[in-house]
């Protein structure tokens, strides 16, 4: 796992402060955190593991809107493209066994990389197409066959969950869960993908940044009572669940 949720997750208090615990610059903690004490635990090679109950336990409130959504994206963006810079020595280093052999350069092939793959493939689609040079019968037969393959994906996750009753009680709930996976490459993944450039682009850039309000809404008791409402987001470098 590339990071333990700050809101979700136990850190041993000793190896986090010997690590150097959180860093208030950081805009993805928890990622920076795990990566800084897995480094120090394999720097002097002590035995560690990093656990993951397979319940699930809790949960955490998504954004409320596209303006919440904005701001924790890019955020996201921009502390990945910063953990990589500060733990680029870890990459592919064996001496960090699989963070630095598998995770990261996961991150930086699937998480990082991935963004500005598409954003280019878009630009150089769009150049193809104005200039004729686009076989459009071939172009249709390859995005069914990847979309079609994606949602087979999609659809086994959620009947799994469905078999073992893990998540939601409803069917209805599953079947706008299926509606959404059919629907979020052409709406919610284009916004995350501009998202995650504009992130790197304001690290690039070394742009002032502040956390903003992340407001949540809360949720309604089954009782009836009134949600609460949500608190704003911590402050900079603070821990935050993902």
């Amino acid at each position: 796992m590339p990071n333990v949720s700050g809101g979700f997750g136990l850190f041993d208090r000793q190896i986090a402060i010997a690590a150097g615990g959180y860093d208030p610059m950081s805009f993805a903690e928890d990622m920076d955190l795990l990566a800084r004490m897995v480094g120090y635990m394999c720097d002097f090679s002590r035995p560690y593991k990093v656990v993951q109950v397979p319940e699930t336990c809790c949960w955490t409130e998504g954004p409320p809107n596209l303006v919440v959504l904005y701001r924790q994206r890019t955020r996201w963006g921009r502390g990945l493209f910063q953990a990589l810079m500060i733990h680029r020595k870890m990459i592919f280093n064996k001496t960090y066994k699989q963070t630095g052999l598998l995770t990261l350069p996961y991150m930086v092939i699937f998480e990082f990389l991935a963004p500005i793959i598409e954003f280019t493939g878009l630009i150089v689609f769009l150049f193809l197409a104005f200039t004729g040079a686009v076989n459009w019968h071939t172009m249709w037969v390859i995005f069914l066959a990847i979309y079609l393959f994606c949602q087979f994906l999609s659809l086994v996750v959620v009947a799994y969950d469905y078999y073992l009753g893990t998540l939601y009680r409803r069917g209805y709930e599953y079947v706008w869960i299926i509606a959404a996976s059919i629907l979020e490459p052409f709406i919610y993944h284009p916004i995350i993908t501009f998202c995650s450039l504009k992130g790197y682009l304001n690290h690039l850039m070394s742009r002032e940044y502040k956390w903003g309000k992340m407001t949540r809404k809360g949720f309604s008791q089954r009782d009836g009572d009134a949600a609460v409402e949500g608190a704003q987001g911590p402050p900079p470098g603070g821990p935050e669940s993902h």
